[in-house]
């Protein structure tokens, strides 16, 4: 069983936890997704302690590696405006602004890549069991 680490930013739960899934040889799937845990209270959750998911939005962040290479190439190429230029543009992600509750009434919330495989497995295995609720 593999851990993708995240980052607590609100909730019953401060600091660090991680997603647990198993083997992505064939992509993301629902059966992936092996629970969560936390460190701090230290807590491990199974997926069947999962009661909801709330994606409560999006937001949009800025990488300093993906700035910094779009700043250099914009100086190599149009000098000090570039420069400016592209650290201004380059480097923008986005991320989900998520919320988990689980069945003991502990909630978490984090801040994660949409993308990101193993958020897709817990993401697949919500919605298979209904338990996706969307804010707007």
């Amino acid at each position: 069983m593999a851990a993708q680490p995240i980052k607590c930013i609100g909730g019953d739960y401060i600091g660090n936890g991680s997603i647990h899934f198993g083997v992505l040889w064939l992509g993301p799937k629902a059966d992936k997704f092996q629970g969560f845990s936390f460190s701090m209270p230290k807590q491990r959750y199974a997926p069947s302690d999962v009661v909801k998911l709330t994606e409560m939005g999006q937001e949009q962040v800025k990488s300093f590696l993906g700035a910094s290479v779009a700043a250099g190439a914009g100086a190599l190429l149009l000098g000090g405006i570039g420069l400016v230029a592209g650290a201004l543009a380059g480097g923008n992600k986005h991320n989900a602004l998520v919320a988990v509750e689980f069945a003991d009434g502990k909630k978490a919330a984090f801040s994660i890549d949409p993308g990101n495989k193993p958020y897709i497995c817990f993401k697949l295995y919500a919605l298979e069991r209904g338990l996706v609720e969307h804010e707007f």
